[in-house]
């Protein structure tokens, strides 16, 4: 039901709608004049009092046959084949008109959310990657990481070009970079999406293990703005804190970081350890644990 209503409460246009599953009629109620001065209609669409169709920017939908007067652009086929009403392109809302609407002609739900399926992706593996790197993390960690971000980042601009692509069929990526050339862009599409999502795969495994909480919590006792000073060192950038990292153990002693805090900054003739100030960050594949020496 649609009203317009004046500023001092007056109903001057009210509209009921009555639909069955495809065909919708409007019906003014109170004053016939100005609601068919007022084209807004069935889903916010514009009404033609001359066709009695509905102008959705791009097509005319009948609401008496419950479909479009013209055809959708042949490309779509591409991506609705698979459906059960896939190949009918003067379908509207794959006739489902009660729960779906389409405002520009070329609305496409299943690559919204195929959209949606591939910002997410992307959102996941840029998150995991960015906190993934810092001090004492692991080479091949690291490399994974700078992977998975570039794929999540790629995912994520392909996402973007397949949500406006669902409302108007144009993909910059698809018909501007590529050139309409659609084998080039699947494979695109579906190499860096699968990257940053077994990326995420392998960072999320890795964020559970001890060795990453370890060094998660080397980075933290650091603080803001260290800097590496050799192999598997690491200063903070007041000088007075050290991170070591004894990646094969000695002794009685397993893999481990050694979290140093000095008298004085570190290089500094005279200078110590605190006492107290040497605390050891063990761990084993899902767990880690602290001694302080």
């Amino acid at each position: 039901m649609g009203k317009n209503i004046k500023e001092n409460g007056e109903i001057i246009e009210e509209y009921v709608v009555f639909h069955d599953a495809f065909k919708y009629n409007d019906i003014s109620e109170i004053n016939a004049f100005i609601a068919f001065k007022n084209p807004f209609r069935y889903r916010s669409y514009y009404y033609d009092f001359e066709t009695n169709l509905y102008y959705l920017n791009s097509r005319y939908y009948d609401p008496e046959i419950g479909r479009f007067i013209n055809a959708d652009d042949v490309s779509i086929l591409t991506e609705t084949m698979d459906e059960l009403n896939g190949l009918n392109l003067y379908a509207y809302c794959f006739n489902n008109p009660v729960n779906d609407s389409d405002t520009t002609g070329n609305w496409s739900w299943k690559k919204f959310w195929k959209a949606i399926g591939k910002i997410f992706t992307a959102v996941t593996a840029i998150v995991l990657a960015v906190t993934t790197f810092g001090a004492g993390i692991p080479l091949l960690m690291g490399i994974v990481a700078g992977v998975t971000l570039v794929a999540g980042v790629l995912t994520a601009v392909d996402g973007i070009a397949t949500l406006i692509e669902a409302g108007t069929n144009y993909n910059f990526i698809r018909d501007g970079i590529f050139q309409g050339n659609e084998t080039a862009y699947n494979w695109f599409s579906g190499i860096t999406e699968g990257v940053a999502a077994v990326g995420s795969m392998i960072l999320g495994v890795y964020h559970s293990t001890g060795q990453f909480k370890a060094a998660k919590q080397g980075q933290k006792f650091l603080g803001k703005g260290y800097n590496k000073v050799g192999n598997k060192r690491w200063i903070s950038k007041d000088g007075m804190r050290q991170l070591r990292w004894d990646y094969k153990g000695h002794g009685k002693y397993g893999p481990h970081f050694n979290l140093e805090s000095w008298a004085f900054p570190i290089g500094s003739k005279g200078n110590y350890i605190l006492p107290g100030g040497n605390n050891h960050l063990f761990y084993k594949l899902f767990k880690w644990w602290s001694v302080i020496k």
